[in-house]
């Protein structure tokens, strides 16, 4: 009644049958029908036909008109509307989550990466600060070591 058809993208194989309802015999009629937004031209038969589509996910609509051999003024028209849904991994929400976790991921990757930039230079401070004490203590005691013999060798003489 509402002339739509909602699939799943797992149900994307239509089949549908298309036959005049009224006094004449179905094949005394013409009948034309596209499928918009997959066909851009009119398919014509005058054999109450199956129609067969396989279908991407997306919108569609099927037009189809029926008319007399007799009276080609006279035109019945019908539109269905066929939305066939995406996978839950080709929706919005989901490239959203992809997009989520690649964030998280290049966030985690680039923390990771200061944290070892900073503790390879507190190593590098840490190796020069140990140095410079050894080199304080070896000027200390080259300082001590060469002060006494001098205040020795100043008192005697």
């Amino acid at each position: 009644n509402n002339h739509s058809i909602l699939l799943k993208y797992n149900r994307n194989h239509i089949l549908l049958d298309i036959a005049a309802n009224g006094l004449l015999s179905t094949d005394e009629y013409i009948y034309t029908y596209r499928l918009k937004g997959l066909e851009k031209s009119w398919q014509t038969t005058h054999q109450p036909i199956a129609i067969r589509y396989t279908l991407d996910p997306g919108s569609y609509t099927l037009e189809i008109n029926c008319s007399p051999y007799l009276s080609s003024n006279t035109v019945f028209s019908k539109k269905v509307v066929i939305i066939i849904y995406p996978p839950w991994w080709n929706t919005w929400w989901a490239y959203g989550l992809y997009a989520l976790v690649a964030v998280s991921i290049f966030y985690t990757l680039y923390r990771n990466r200061t944290k070892q930039l900073k503790r390879k230079k507190a190593i590098q401070i840490n190796v020069m600060v140990a140095a410079q004490e050894g080199e304080r203590k070896r000027i200390s005691r080259d300082l001590h070591d060469d002060e006494g013999p001098e205040l020795s060798a100043l008192k005697l003489f």
